[in-house]
């Protein structure tokens, strides 16, 4: 893999960034199905941004400085959940479910274009 590093799509992301922490196996399969997927990895917003946002939700959009900074302080012991993780299964099949509409749009329009 190393030898090519610069030949592979989000190298420098993956196992370019994770060494040997992280284990990956690219497969080619022609299609999935929800039910074949059991969780997914990703990166929240900051830290900060999502006491930010929690904030808005809480006080409203005009929340001070005062309140944003108290929220901070209160969650300040969950600061490692934000960043890179793991969905659990019932959340991966939560956001699977969102973006199932769209990802069927985006299946016909692919199937569109390889009949072209």
């Amino acid at each position: 893999m190393e030898k090519n590093r610069d030949a592979i799509v989000g190298y420098h992301d993956g196992a370019g960034r994770y060494g040997g922490k992280q284990n990956e196996i690219i497969l080619e399969i022609a299609a999935i199905t929800q039910e074949d997927i059991y969780s997914m990895g990703g990166h929240s917003s900051s830290f900060e941004q999502l006491v930010n946002e929690a904030a808005t939700e809480i006080y409203g959009p005009n929340a001070t400085f005062q309140q944003r900074e108290a929220l901070l302080l209160k969650v300040s012991h969950i600061r490692s959940e934000a960043g890179p993780n793991w969905l659990s299964t019932e959340a991966t099949q939560r956001v699977l479910s969102r973006m199932k509409p769209h990802a069927e749009r985006l299946g016909d329009i692919k199937q569109r274009q390889e009949k072209t």
